[in-house]
């Protein structure tokens, strides 16, 4: 009898158990399918805050913004809308193309080929950004943006004055959470951003405190080692300046003195800018020694040059590119061990050239293009798309850019932000909080 009273108060316990089950589940369901687009935009203010700070952080927001997105409905529309960017279909356009050079990848290499593939994976919250950012939320966006990269600027300034210490970093590289030259794309981009919001808000205390930031980001870029955002400064910051003022007098003598002025003090009062700039003409002097940075670039040119000319149309794989490299250094360059170490040719578009031969050199012009011919009418974020542009389409020339993760998710959430307004410009007033 005290068997069968237990066997009951078990069975009794599981049905209790499984009925709490399916109200918890009953209940998430509830509450995600009432503010699922209310929680996926906090994601993406999230995201934007820690893409300059944490790979593995901005990695796991990703995810959640991805698995949020399951609980939607109405797929139907999302695709179509999807299919209309053209934009979007020149992106998957390039990752086709490249993972059809699988094909003649040689099967050894396939998982070097399927690895360099799958970190496209990261441009994946553009799309959920494009479908569900609210247009309220853009200008907290942006702010989360500059908000990370004020944290990131204080933790340089921190390891630049031996103030704290990070694993791998000093004061001659003070790039805090990631590599020098992205780190130097980065704050490009936050210094184009701010310095609209600057030429185009006349609030006083806006104005000083965002006058101050920008002067305190602009330093931290020439304390850096990053060149390529050092160059990037000039072109950005001169086309944000005269797409404001036009070409007026006071527009171009401002331009003027900003190419004369800011690269003279960063000389002068910046140690490491120094070391560079003179590092950058003794490599100029002699490129045909291919262990220094510029010279390895020259090395890798003409290695570039001998793979596309032995595969131009389909290239030779994305397994296959960087064994080709090591085989031309063996057989022709064998002394330059510099060369032997760089994992990247230091030039996206003949990286994608020499993967996929002229297919995916035109795939990824063809983003390029795309992104450039977007018609946006607001000018905050029409300016931001020139940015963007002018930084990747440059950027691609010396690095690359646009196989970095940090590289890939901050085109992911500008870009994306970029479409989103387009969506919402051209949605009418009573149904822009995202497709439904």
């Amino acid at each position: 009898m005290d068997h069968y009273i237990r066997e009951k108060q078990t069975e009794q316990g599981s049905v209790i158990k499984e009925s709490m089950l399916k109200k918890q589940i009953a209940f998430f369901k509830k509450i995600t399918t009432t503010h699922n687009h209310l929680f996926i935009n906090y994601l993406i203010l999230a995201y934007a805050l820690v893409i300059p700070l944490s790979a593995q952080v901005s990695r796991c927001i990703a995810v959640s913004m991805l698995v949020l997105c399951l609980f939607e409905g109405g797929w139907k529309q999302k695709i179509l809308a999807i299919k209309k960017e053209f934009l979007i279909k020149a992106l998957f356009l390039l990752i086709a193309v490249l993972s059809l050079s699988l094909l003649w990848t040689q099967s050894e290499n396939l998982h070097i080929g399927i690895r360099y593939i799958t970190r496209f994976w990261y441009l994946l919250p553009l799309l959920v950004i494009y479908l569900f950012l609210e247009k309220k939320m853009i200008p907290y966006l942006f702010s989360a943006f500059l908000l990370g990269m004020f944290i990131s600027e204080v933790a340089s300034y921190g390891i630049f004055f031996e103030l704290i210490h990070i694993p791998k970093k000093s004061p001659i590289n003070p790039a805090p959470f990631m590599h020098h030259t992205i780190y130097s794309v980065f704050l490009v981009t936050a210094i184009g951003i701010l310095l609209n919001k600057l030429l185009n808000n006349s609030k006083i205390a806006y104005r000083v405190f965002g006058g101050i930031f920008f002067l305190t980001m602009t330093a931290n870029l020439f304390i850096n080692a990053g060149r390529t955002g050092q160059i990037l400064f000039f072109l950005v910051v001169s086309y944000v300046v005269l797409d404001n003022f036009k070409l007026t007098f006071r527009s171009i003598i401002s331009v003027i003195l900003l190419i004369c002025v800011v690269p003279l003090l960063a000389f002068y009062y910046s140690p490491n800018f120094k070391n560079r700039m003179i590092e950058g003409y003794n490599d100029l002097t002699q490129l045909t020694n291919y262990n220094t940075s510029l010279g390895a670039r020259a090395g890798l040119y003409l290695i570039s040059k001998e793979i596309i000319q032995g595969a131009p149309l389909l290239g030779v794989g994305a397994g296959d590119y960087l064994e080709e490299k090591q085989v031309i250094v063996e057989q022709k360059l064998p002394t330059w061990d510099y060369l032997r170490r760089l994992h990247h040719f230091h030039n996206q578009y003949i990286e994608f050239f020499i993967i996929a031969g002229i297919l995916g050199f035109s795939a990824y012009l063809l983003i390029l293009i795309a992104l450039m011919s977007l018609s946006i009418r607001e000018h905050e974020i029409k300016q931001i798309k020139f940015i963007i542009l002018i930084t990747f389409t440059l950027t691609s020339l010396i690095d690359q850019t646009f196989h970095t993760y940090q590289g890939l998710s901050l085109f992911a959430l500008f870009v994306g932000t970029i479409l989103a307004t387009k969506r919402i410009e051209n949605t009418p007033i009573s149904n822009r909080v995202a497709i439904q």
